[in-house]
This record gives structure tokens, sequence and C-alpha cells, in this order.
């Protein structure tokens, strides 16, 4: 398995982003729903070829990244002393020792392992509560942190459960509009799973666009690009403004740690933007998708200056659904 390299973002807290447009309506879920709809003719990977292999999707995809998509502040920030795993994620704990103690961090991660039912009132699994307690008992320190979560169950379990960890009693923001599950899609909730049913699946669909992933048949390829356009923002564009707007613009109403819990069709799109796309979360070809406790890290320094780091909360950051 090779090692992913890749740039940190760094920008300034000072250049907020231009808006991107409106967010989507309706908070985020892990599920593939049933219904259908079409958008041109976008067949499955097999049917057109798609290289099964991750490898080589990442070399393609990679091809069309910019390095406008890495913004660099007046007063660039210094990288932590922190490594990354041979997946290219960080331990969340280990960017939290290594963050000096004039810096604000804060994670933004997907929630524990949950029960099979999907909803708003689906629960963590014991081995998710046991997931969220063991990553709180790597933060213990003589600090109080900040939570948030969507108003999901499983969201808030997660935050509740990571204090415990710490040896906190926490309050748990509610903070919908800052985790908005649906923030990278450019369409309402049902469209989107009407669309995707149809297309693959949510993460099939999500993957393929996020890495830009192309066929050889034209006149698919043109339809690709074109449900990409319509059913997405830009990825770049809208990862630096979640980051500018949703986070560093709320630190100064947080904790100089905070943990905020959401979903995974918000995390997987933001692991893979921060690492540049060299992350492996292609789900449509390598089955590997944001695992639980998995998301990024962002750290701001007293100069105001800004890092992303892809990390993970438990040994491993992606999972095989």
């Amino acid at each position: 398995m090779r090692k992913a390299l890749f740039a940190i973002s760094a920008f300034s807290v000072a250049a907020f982003l231009a808006g991107c447009g409106g967010s989507s309506t309706s908070a985020a879920d892990e599920s593939v729903s049933s219904s259908s709809e079409a958008l041109g003719t976008i067949s499955s990977s097999s049917e057109n070829g798609l290289s099964s292999s991750g490898e080589e999707i990442l070399s393609s995809a990679s091809v069309e990244i910019s390095s406008a998509s890495v913004e660099s502040s007046a007063s660039a920030s210094t990288p932590l002393a922190v490594t990354p795993d041979e997946d290219g994620f960080y331990d969340i704990a280990d960017i939290y020792k290594a963050a000096p103690a004039t810096s604000k961090l804060v994670f933004v991660i997907r929630h524990a392992e949950r029960e099979d039912s999907l909803g708003q009132l689906s629960n963590l699994t014991e081995v998710g509560v046991e997931q969220a307690k063991a990553l709180g008992a790597k933060l213990v320190s003589e600090e109080s942190f900040f939570y948030g979560s969507t108003d999901f169950v499983r969201t808030r379990a997660t935050a509740q459960y990571i204090a415990e960890g710490r040896g906190e009693v926490a309050t748990v923001d509610t903070l919908d509009e800052i985790l908005e599950g649906n923030y990278f899609i450019a369409v309402s909730s049902d469209s989107f799973d009407t669309y995707t049913s149809a297309h693959g699946g949510s993460w099939t669909f999500v993957s393929r666009w996020a890495y830009n992933d192309t066929v050889a048949n034209p006149t698919v390829n043109a339809n690709l690009k074109q449900a990409y356009a319509t059913y997405f923002y830009d990825l770049f564009e809208r990862k630096d403004q979640f980051v500018s707007e949703n986070i560093v613009a709320n630190i100064p109403n947080w904790s100089r740690v905070s943990v905020l819990v959401t979903h995974d069709v918000l995390v997987a799109p933001l692991i893979i933007a921060v690492s540049n796309r060299t992350i492996d979360l292609q789900f449509f070809a390598s089955r590997r998708w944001a695992n639980y406790l998995s998301g990024i890290a962002v750290v701001v320094d007293e100069a105001g200056g800004v890092l992303t780091y892809p990390v993970r909360g438990t040994d491993v950051g992606y999972m095989y659904p």
C-alpha cells in the first residue's frame, strides 16, 4: 500500500472566500435510497470499463488538481510535528498533542459505529460507544472541550461519549447549519437521493464526483460531467468555504479545542479535498469509504494562519462498508 503524501492546506483567517451559493436543504444520512431518476445515461463502472484499481484512478484524477486548491496566507503557518500513517491519515491524538497551546483546534469527524437502522433516531452500537470513549481517553487533559453535533442521536451520543472518555460531562450544542451533511450537494436531498439510487448509490456518486472520475466513452463522460455540475458544488472551493465560514468564523464562540460530530457525506469530501485527492476513499473503485471517527482537523495559530489535516479517531481512517 502506497504512502499518501500531500500538501497541507493553509490560508488566512481574514481571507474568507466568496460564497459558493446556498447549502442544500436537509441533513445527510449514510443511506443509499431506492427511488429512481435519470439525468442522461451513466452506466456502472463495470459497464464502462472503469479501472478497479484505486492507484490508477488516483493518478488520472490528480492531473486536474490545481495549486490554487492550496491557499497560502501572508503569515504562513508552521506545520505541526506529526507524521501521517501509510494511508495519509493523522491520528487525532497526535494532532492534539503536537499543536501549540496558543493554537485553536477543531476536529470535524464522523460519528462512531451506528446501528444498522438509519434515520435521526439511529443510535450507536456497543462498539461505537467504546470507540468514542477510547478516542476521548486519548485526549485527556486539564482543559475543557467544546462539543457540537447535528441533531441526530448517534452524532450527539458520539460527542457525549468522547467527553466521557476524557472525564467530562458534556453539553453538546446542536449545530445543524454548521455541520449540514449535504453541504457539498447543490440540490435538495430528495432530488439527490432519487438520482443516486439509479446510479450506484450515494457513496458511489459522491466518490466519483470527488475524484473527478472520467471514462473513455465520450457520451457517458459528458453525462458524468453534467451530473457533477448539476448535483455538486466545486470540491475545493466548497471545502475552503466550509473551513473559513463554518469553522474559523465560529471559533471565537467555542473553546480552544472543539469536537464537532457529523456524517460521512460531509466528512468524506472534506478528507478528499484536504488531502488533495491523495487519500483513497474511492468507493466506486476500491470500495473504501470514510471510517467512523475519521474527518479533518482545523488548526488556527495565534497569527491567524490555518492548517488542515485529514484525521482518524480509530486505528484506520477508511472502512470497507
